[in-house]
């Protein structure tokens, strides 16, 4: 009887902190489970593995967890799993079991059909150019090749063990090249968005979410360890978005700008992104509504702020991210949602991925044609996008933070 309560455990354990729900909340979840099932046990959460720990110090069981896919699906049906469970002195053998069984089935569900997370590449591809202002159709098809291409050699990649990094790199290289071949029919924008926009879906949200959250928390080493994790990839994107570039013999202009579209197709371009986002981490459409509206609204209110009011786009990112960690964060605790996956895709088109790409296309020029106008656009680029990931770090702390003390005094 207590294997099938520890086995319930390191079950919920595995798939929360696998496959991208708060460590935090992750924690606080097996912990209440354990009381509920008459074996209280400490949760701790390293980055390779969580060790449940009885009251004694006695350590229960260890699950080997790799913490870099993410599906939402299954950490959500996990947690309606623990739901479903009766208050603790109704449990009897046979509840415990059809525990066991809800939690082998949520951990069971498989991530988004190919075809879908191949559509879902393109759409955000899309998306993402649509904020930027990409005007061409011709670019905008090979935009495709490159997100839909590159989302299935990711998918190839994974399934021989490549690393997310090296998927990442791979598909940031296939980006690149394209990128190039349209600079060269001279249909690629300055900015050199048929580039771009395919790297940045690759941008490792949760992750980043994940981290600062952790280590602004009570989870310090396993935050550091994410953020590195996501520093990571980020590199692996740049590196390969800016070597595809030059194998072809093209560069990304450091001092390149994008244009501003309207205010309906830039909440409606962030709602595609949204979309997008939440097929890739393999979330219900029932579920996805909420960051799909949510990532509309809050685009519409950043442009207004941006373009109506002269706002800076840092100001208007926290902005736009202190709104969005306070409505989802209520949603996530209301519907039982992860907060990393409904926050993130929420927030996608705000990541200043072509800032950190820019800085890193200006840190190669310098090698070869160093002068002043590429340090300082190196230098803009970087701090920028540095401010910006920093503010709507800022932003979603302070709002889930506001949420979750809000909860705790009401009960």
């Amino acid at each position: 009887m207590r294997d099938e309560r520890v086995r319930a455990l390191a079950t919920t354990a595995g798939t929360l902190v696998g496959f991208g729900h708060l460590t935090s909340e992750a924690i606080s979840a097996v912990e209440s489970l354990s009381v509920r099932l008459g074996s209280p046990v400490r949760c701790i959460v390293e980055w390779n593995r969580v060790v449940l720990v009885d009251l004694d110090g006695v350590a229960h069981t260890t699950v080997h967890v790799r913490p870099e896919a993410i599906n939402m699906a299954r950490v959500n049906a996990t947690l309606r799993a623990i739901d479903s469970l009766p208050s603790a002195e109704n449990i009897d053998e046979r509840e415990i079991a059809r525990l066991n069984s809800r939690l082998d089935d949520a951990a069971a569900i498989a991530h988004a059909p190919l075809w879908l997370f191949i559509l879902a590449c393109i759409a955000g591809a899309w998306g993402l150019a649509l904020i930027y202002g990409a005007r061409s159709p011709l670019s905008y098809l090979l935009m495709a090749i490159a997100a839909g291409v590159g989302g299935v050699v990711r998918r190839w990649l994974g399934s021989h063990g490549i690393a997310v990094p090296g998927q990442a790199l791979a598909a940031a290289m296939l980006a690149g090249i394209l990128g190039g071949v349209a600079d060269h029919l001279g249909i690629a924008s300055a900015a050199r968005l048929v580039a771009v926009c395919p790297a940045m879906i690759l941008v490792p949200g949760p992750h980043l979410i994940n981290g600062a959250l952790d280590v602004t928390g009570k989870n310090v080493t396993v935050g550091w360890h994410r953020l590195v994790y996501g520093g990571i990839i980020l590199a692996a994107i740049s590196g390969g978005l800016v070597v595809g570039l030059l194998l072809v013999g093209s560069d990304l202009p450091v001092t390149a700008g994008a244009r501003t579209p309207s205010l309906w197709v830039d909440a409606l371009a962030a709602a595609l992104a949204a979309m997008a986002f939440s097929v890739y981490f393999s979330m219900p459409l029932t579920q996805a509504a909420w960051p799909i509206l949510v990532g509309g609204i809050i685009h519409a209110g950043r442009w207004i702020l941006m373009v109506v009011c002269g706002v800076n786009v840092i100001n208007g990112d926290l902005a736009a991210c202190i709104l969005a960690g306070l409505v989802l964060s209520a949603v996530a605790h209301r519907k039982r949602l992860s907060f990393a996956g409904v926050g993130f895709a929420a927030i996608v088109a705000l990541v200043p991925g072509i800032y950190l790409f820019r800085a890193v296309a200006g840190m190669v020029q310098l090698t070869t044609r160093p002068n002043t106008v590429v340090v300082v656009g190196v230098a803009q680029d970087f701090s920028t996008a540095l401010l910006i990931l920093a503010a709507m770090t800022f932003g979603l702390i302070l709002s889930h933070g506001f949420i979750m003390r809000w909860r705790a005094v009401a009960r």
